[in-house]
């Protein structure tokens, strides 16, 4: 929506090596799952995503794709609510920011094969005619939030 100038600034969640905006924190990804999920041993694993362009669905289908074990995706949500509501109900796992997590889940990096994981850095970009008063005014608020470590130009 930023490239398409449908919106003049956003925060947005990118790999480490992407160089676009004004990084404000880098969060490390994690594998979560219900507090009391156990997936039999040798069954494919469930997980839970958000649809395509999605990082967390990349970041998780590249180390996915390198795992020795099967898995398959049993839901799918645009919203970030969606895919935590299934992984709370015990139906999958997912990626998150290790901030991310709440009560009712567990964090499984390592556990039942899965790769470790990267972090992601979250930034603050503008579209190319969305440098307007009102969005620079709302973007210097951002990076002026108080517990917020901004880290400089990513």
């Amino acid at each position: 929506m930023i490239r398409a100038s449908e919106l003049d600034l956003a925060v947005v969640m990118s790999p480490p090596d992407c160089v676009e905006g004004t990084r404000l924190r880098r969060s490390q990804l994690v594998w979560v799952a219900a507090e009391t999920l156990e997936p039999p041993p040798g069954a494919s694993l469930p997980m839970a995503f958000s649809p395509k362009p999605c990082v967390n669905r990349e970041v998780a289908g590249a180390a996915l794709d390198a795992a020795p074990f099967e898995w398959h995706v049993v839901f799918t949500s645009v919203s970030p609510h969606g895919i935590r509501a299934a992984v709370l109900a015990g139906l999958a796992v997912t990626v998150l920011a290790r901030e991310d997590v709440e009560p009712g889940m567990k964090i499984v990096d390592g556990r039942y094969g899965l790769p470790p994981l990267p972090s992601v850095d979250f930034s603050l970009i503008w579209s190319e005619g969305g440098r307007t008063e009102c969005a620079c005014r709302f973007g210097q608020l951002i990076l002026e939030m108080p517990d917020l470590p901004v880290y400089g130009k990513a």
